[in-house]
């Protein structure tokens, strides 16, 4: 009877062994468990739309639109309120000093003509003999019957290069770049975007409070708009 309850403890004893080993086996067999599968996923999307992202941001600087630049763009505008033109913009007359030192600026036929004049200035401002004295020069990009006027006259605190812009009939305006004329010694009419409806041009004085001063050319629109006109350089 003890033999054969022996017998019966050792079966079951090989049981559990089996039963113990079969179920190891089969735990390591399973399917991960879904929500670690889930979370490696989201990681993974996360990176490759980090990377994509970067990859698209890589992507439109290289092919970054710079259609707007424009190398003629050397002028600038600056719209003066009608309250600080009427305080602290005074009228000037034109400079005779231009003509007498540095050129003269005529409307002949079809078109517009610089011509140097002798001076100290111009043998300053004149090099490697890109220009000469007593010479008509035309200037491009332009077509003299569409010019009501010619403006001749200078901006900022010291006068370097002086400035001319050309009101044209249809109320739009075109600035010669003098001073590229003096380096290159051809001289050229660039229009001026967003101006319109222009009726005069004219040499002021600009005071302000707390400033020094400085000589301004202002652009007069038929509809009392008023802006300064800048050389870029």
């Amino acid at each position: 009877m003890k033999k054969f309850g022996l017998f019966i403890l050792l079966v079951l004893a090989i049981a559990i062994c089996v039963g113990g080993v079969f179920l190891i086996r089969y735990y390591n067999f399973m399917p991960q468990d879904e929500t670690a599968n889930t979370t490696q996923k989201s990681n993974e999307t996360i990176e490759n739309e980090v990377t994509n992202n970067l990859e698209n941001s890589v992507n439109n600087t290289n092919t970054m639109d710079t259609s707007a630049t424009s190398e003629n763009e050397r002028f600038s505008i600056q719209k003066v309120s009608n309250s600080d033109y009427s305080k602290y913009y005074k009228l000037e007359e034109e400079m005779s000093i231009i003509e007498e030192s540095y050129f003269k600026v005529e409307k002949k036929d079809d078109s517009i003509t610089i011509t140097l004049v002798e001076s100290e200035q111009n043998d300053a401002l004149i090099t490697d003999d890109v220009l000469k004295y007593d010479t008509e020069y035309k200037v491009e990009n332009v077509v003299a019957e569409d010019i009501d006027k010619i403006f001749v006259g200078g901006e900022g605190q010291d006068l370097v290069y002086p400035n001319i812009y050309l009101l044209a009939k249809d109320g739009s305006v075109k600035g010669i770049d003098v001073k590229e004329g003096y380096e290159k010694g051809t001289f050229t009419a660039y229009d001026i975007s967003g101006l319109k409806n222009v009726e005069s041009i004219d040499q002021v004085s600009v005071a302000k409070p707390n400033d020094s001063g400085y000589e301004a050319i202002v652009a007069s629109t038929k509809n009392n708009e008023y802006y300064e006109l800048r050389y870029e350089e």
